[in-house]
């Protein structure tokens, strides 16, 4: 008999628990909503998941394509809602040069997390980032980047002998591996010298790399 009205206890418990933990994130949804009313938020926005169903079941392509309509539409910045979280776009030259020169600003989002790069530059904290940053301001002025240029048009030229060899056909093809690889290119020439594109066991190296890029942008992608 105990254990008999035990369990409708338990699953009374269970109930008021779930139906409380709900009501608590509807209310500071509803909260963080009435935040910044000035912003124009992109609709449609349902309550606790955002706008995150304008996105839902699309490619990437998709997803690009819409997140370029909204910034091609919005005036100045909108707001947009991923559930609970909320993502200002930023749209006016004059309000990207302040944000740009704001050092409240410099600290990386969340999401850079997903990269699980913790000290890479791309998502590195603030304050390791500006020691790195100052190390590799010389490599970044006017000068290097002349002397770069044979590198890039060498690149360039050897991309666009790639695409002539690809049999022409009437259906588009995707550029995108010929790109990456000659971005690769690029940065290995620049960072540790022209000649490496030259030397035995190159075209490994660049497709190894390659498929590590691919697979940090599936891993990044699948969030």
């Amino acid at each position: 008999v105990e254990s008999g009205t035990a369990e409708p206890s338990k699953m009374f418990t269970v109930v008021v628990l779930i139906v409380a933990l709900v009501l608590l994130v509807a209310l500071d949804t509803v909260k963080k909503r009435r935040l910044y009313p000035a912003i124009p938020t992109v609709s449609p926005c349902y309550p606790l998941v955002g706008n995150v169903l304008k996105f839902q079941g699309q490619t990437l392509e998709q997803k690009f394509r819409t997140l370029t309509t909204i910034f091609s539409t919005a005036p100045r910045l909108f707001k947009l809602w991923l559930g609970p979280v909320m993502v200002v776009g930023v749209t006016h030259p004059e309000l990207i040069q302040k944000l740009l020169n704001d050092p409240n600003c410099l600290e990386k989002p969340f999401f850079y997390d997903f990269l699980n790069m913790k000290h890479g530059l791309i998502s590195a904290r603030i304050d390791f980032w500006k020691v790195s940053r100052k190390v590799l301001n010389p490599t970044m002025n006017v000068k290097f980047l002349h002397d770069a240029i044979p590198v890039f048009e060498k690149c360039s030229r050897n991309m666009v002998n790639r695409m002539k060899a690809c049999p022409k056909l009437e259906e588009p093809i995707d550029v995108l591996p010929f790109t990456m690889q000659c971005s690769l290119e690029m940065v290995c020439a620049t960072t540790m010298g022209a000649e490496v594109l030259e030397r035995e066991g190159s075209q490994k190296f660049m497709e190894d790399t390659e498929e590590y890029v691919v697979r940090g942008i599936r891993l990044t992608t699948s969030y």
